[in-house]
């Protein structure tokens, strides 16, 4: 997050089209959580003028503080999708989506977790790797290819 936030409240400001109080207003509401320097400074990233936007889009919709808040929990409470293998094997495996809003647009990215119980898990998840690289892959085209023409 450090590396990501680079704009000084001024420039934020600026950028988002808002006044720099706007942007403390929304942090002391819970809106925003820009990084702070050792020093205290505020400094804002790319997602957080994202959510800025955001914010100022539901506002002018008339979407009071209180409203927008709970849009945006629900936002981040339905950006990840979590499935538990239920297979017969040697540890525990899960599959991950998580997605997240760019522009207008969105990014799903897909992890899958295998925690290996001893040696027979180790040999399960390696030796099957190349082929779980192949079916993942084309999972997550098939998902990003129904997300599209919806």
């Amino acid at each position: 997050p450090e590396m990501e936030a680079v704009y000084v409240i001024s420039v934020a400001a600026s950028l988002s089209g808002m006044h720099p109080q706007t942007l403390r207003i929304y942090e002391r509401r819970g809106l925003i959580e820009p990084f702070r320097t050792p020093g205290g400074t505020r400094r804002y990233s790319d997602a957080d003028l994202e959510r800025l936007s955001l914010i100022q889009n539901l506002t002018r919709q008339g979407i009071n503080i209180e409203g927008v808040k709970r849009i945006i929990a629900l936002r981040e409470e339905n950006r990840l999708l979590r499935l538990c293998a239920e297979m017969k094997m040697p540890g525990r495996a899960w599959l991950q989506f998580e997605v997240e809003p760019v522009g207008e647009r969105s990014r799903i990215t897909q992890t899958a977790v295998f925690d290996p119980v001893g040696l027979g898990g180790l040999v399960y998840w390696y030796g099957l790797y190349p082929i779980h690289w192949l079916i993942f892959r084309r999972m997550l085209r098939g998902v990003a290819a129904r997300a599209a023409a919806m």
